[in-house]
């Protein structure tokens, strides 16, 4: 208190002491002082704390590009050995174009310009995309977590190099449109099929870009643009399937080789199930090629729109239906009428555990499964996201980010503690002023001196 401010409360203490006013005791005074000291104390470390926290939340803990590839070589082809399991939401400006080997990426549905790039170990960074161009289709991961495909164009995450050259990729943007469907990749993580549409009159069922920057036509197969493609069969051909007409429940196989100029007919051929008529169909191919998981949509008769997924799974080899996995992993032969199943959901692509798939919309758990425990868990601040996973696999072990599940929780229930704990001293601070103020009127008892003005 400086002299002036002294002097003019000494003059006041004199005023009303002439007036009658109880004089206040040193005692209640020191006291006073002592409270409001504290109390001043305790609201600037509330404050510097709740701001270190805000601050830790937001940056912590933050990711850092990873060039090495923990990758395995099968059949000639490298493959990523690892997944995360668990996503949290990612540090809100944490911002990279360069993520490296990446495992996993989340695709917040609803906002077409964010994605999110997940790391073999389970670090979260959020991927800036390229300003050019519209997001009209969603991500592919190559089976090295090395290559993001994106609409008509490649990236590599790692160096941050994009392909093709800028003047083809906007020669091919000019001229093709690509499709709501996800690229595949070849098993060599060298090649990736991309399903466009020309801008006019359509020539060919979309092109095959690599990442040495050629890019080729793939022609349509026996002239029709409706195909469903399944994968690749090898690092030089492509399997899918067309309709042989309306009303019929029957899908012909075709077969593409790099640089052949139309398409073979090949095994296996696919009977439909009577629920599974609808159009657009998707068809994944396992990883060792020994099955078929065939995905339609299902229209709801409240809303109209398709909101759930029906499906089935097929031998490559015959065509025969083979049923669904239980629980433990055994198949349901046609016979006791499970070969067919559905769960919530359309829009994403399932991804494969062995010869098992996997569905990703919003939750990563078996096929067609609704409830049990999820493979991958993934953070409820995303929303109904699609994960897409390296080549469309869960390979090897899940690994998990121990700073990123506490990151996790300190959203969580950080948030809410602060809340809690600002509502707890405003009650105190209120209580608090309310009896010293029922102290301060009572005529038997002596408070703390407050000046008449």
């Amino acid at each position: 208190m400086s002299t002036d401010h002294l002097g003019f409360a000494l003059h006041e203490i004199a005023d009303d002491a002439e007036h009658g006013a109880t004089q206040p005791a040193g005692g209640a005074l020191w006291t006073a002082g002592r409270r409001r000291r504290t109390s001043r104390l305790l609201a600037s470390s509330l404050a510097a704390a709740c701001v270190i926290a805000l601050l830790g939340v937001l940056v912590w803990p933050s990711g850092t590009p990873q060039a090495s590839v923990p990758a395995v070589g099968v059949d000639g082809s490298t493959h990523l050995t690892t997944y995360p399991a668990r996503i949290s939401k990612a540090p809100f400006i944490e911002q990279s174009s360069r993520p490296g080997v990446t495992a996993a990426v989340v695709d917040e549905r609803g906002d077409a310009r964010t994605l999110f790039a997940v790391s073999p170990s389970g670090g979260v960074t959020r991927l800036s995309l390229p300003p050019d161009g519209f997001r009209t289709s969603p991500p592919s991961l190559s089976p090295d977590g090395r290559w993001l495909a994106l609409d008509m164009g490649l990236m590599d995450l790692v160096s941050g190099n994009r392909l093709p050259a800028a003047d083809v990729a906007d020669q091919l943007r000019a001229q093709r449109l690509p499709v709501e469907e996800a690229a595949w990749w070849s098993p060599d993580s060298s090649r990736a099929f991309i399903a466009s549409v020309n801008q006019g009159a359509p020539t060919s069922l979309g092109v095959v870009l690599g990442t040495d920057g050629t890019v080729l036509d793939v022609p349509f197969v026996a002239g029709e643009s409706d195909a469903a493609v399944a994968g690749w069969l090898d690092d030089q051909s492509i399997l899918a399937f067309v309709s042989m007409g309306p009303g019929t429940s029957r899908l012909e196989g075709r077969t593409w080789r790099v640089g052949d100029r139309a398409w073979e007919v090949s095994r296996p051929d696919l009977e439909w199930k009577n629920d599974l008529t609808g159009w657009p169909v998707r068809i994944g191919l396992s990883p060792n090629r020994s099955r078929l998981f065939v995905t339609t949509p299902l229209t709801s008769t409240d809303s109209g729109r398709l909101d759930r997924t029906a499906s089935m799974l097929v031998d490559a080899g015959t065509g025969a239906l083979l049923g669904l996995p239980d629980a433990e992993g055994k198949l349901h032969p046609d016979t006791d009428g499970a070969t067919s199943g559905d769960w919530e959901g359309w829009g994403c692509r399932p991804a494969w555990m062995g010869e098992r798939p996997v569905k990703t919309d919003g939750f990563v758990r078996w096929a067609p499964g609704e409830f049990g425990e999820d493979l991958v868990s993934v953070s409820s601040r995303y929303g109904s996201a699609c994960v897409t996973f390296a080549g469309d696999e869960l390979r090897g072990t899940p690994v998990v980010n121990g700073p990123a599940l506490w990151q996790e929780r300190a959203w969580v229930w950080g948030g809410r503690g602060l809340v809690l704990l600002a509502v707890g001293g405003a009650v105190w601070w209120f209580t608090r002023g309310r009896a010293w103020r029922e102290r301060a009127g009572s005529p038997h008892t002596s408070q703390p001196y407050v000046p008449q003005r």
